[in-house]
């Protein structure tokens, strides 16, 4: 099993405010994976994204970058024109930084019925695609689940989608489907309900997910919160993934608390990991015992 804990955006200890700071203090923080969050354009007009890009590979930080979060797919035609080209802009960023990953939404459904917000998604993620074999860009593309009930992508949304376009990467934000299906997320068997889907999907066992708590009601979310003031709890996850060690799972924090939630998950991980490892010496040791008095 590998897991990777990482934050979304600057650490809020980082003293300085830029994104070789940011990387330096994920390192120092033990952390492993960063999300740079695109806000708007221009973006780090004095960094050199190549050379932060082999710092953060120095320094075992894998980056990935998430386009603006006003993302407006089915809306206007300049809402649309706009949004699909900060899609590609956020490609070049995170081509340059050497990131894995692109992370977007697609916003509100508008005056799309589903049927054609997906027939629409499905045309949008083909020419998305192509755009990146056509630029050589070495990173993936994948839409995140949605909280609200308004905004395309429940978890069977995204994952038609990817059925539908192949080479995209359904990135899964727990919290968000906790929202959105009225807090499902409370047992160890809701998170590997989960994994097999998406494994089913695209038969690949690497994840790219967002955690958190959230606040939310009638399958909409609120706010995200603080992991320890959500019905939503990261035990049952690190049970699931304890189960699974074939996964290979990166965890980012979408957290209010950002760095201090992801140091929270690495330790619930760490310990439940040390309880099972200690369960199973004793377990060994009682059947040595037991192998010893019966000889």
């Amino acid at each position: 099993m590998s897991v990777y804990f990482g934050i979304a955006g600057i650490p809020l200890t980082c003293k300085g405010r830029t994104l070789k700071d940011s990387i330096d203090d994920i390192h120092a923080l033990d952390l492993d994976a960063m999300e740079t969050q695109l806000l708007r354009f221009p973006i780090f007009q004095n960094e050199n994204c190549l050379e932060l890009g082999i710092l953060a590979r120095e320094l075992n930080v894998t980056l990935s970058v998430h386009t603006p979060y006003y993302m407006d797919i089915f809306g206007t035609p300049a809402s649309r024109k706009r949004s699909l080209e900060n899609i590609r802009k956020s490609m070049a960023v995170a081509s340059d930084l050497g990131a894995s990953y692109v992370v977007s939404h697609m916003g509100l459904y508008n005056e799309y019925s589903p049927s054609k917000a997906m027939n629409q998604a499905i045309d949008d993620g083909s020419d998305l695609i192509e755009y990146i074999e056509e630029k050589d860009y070495k990173v993936r593309l994948g839409f995140v689940t949605s909280g609200r009930e308004k905004v395309f992508g429940s978890l069977e949304e995204i994952l038609t989608l990817v059925e539908e376009v192949p080479k995209l990467v359904p990135v899964v934000n727990f919290g968000h489907i906790h929202a959105r299906e009225k807090g499902i997320m409370r047992k160890k068997e809701a998170y590997q309900s989960i994994f097999d889907q998406v494994i089913a999907t695209t038969g690949e066992k690497t994840f790219y997910t967002h955690f958190s708590g959230v606040d939310h009601k009638n399958g909409n979310k609120r706010m995200d919160t603080p992991i320890k003031k959500s019905d939503i709890k990261f035990e049952p996850l690190a049970e699931c993934l304890l189960e699974n060690p074939d996964l290979d799972v990166t965890i980012i924090s979408t957290s209010p608390l950002l760095e201090h939630d992801a140091q929270y998950m690495k330790l619930i991980l760490e310990r439940i990991q040390m309880r099972k490892e200690a369960k199973e010496k004793r377990r060994k040791a009682k059947e040595e015992k037991k192998k010893e008095s019966e000889s």
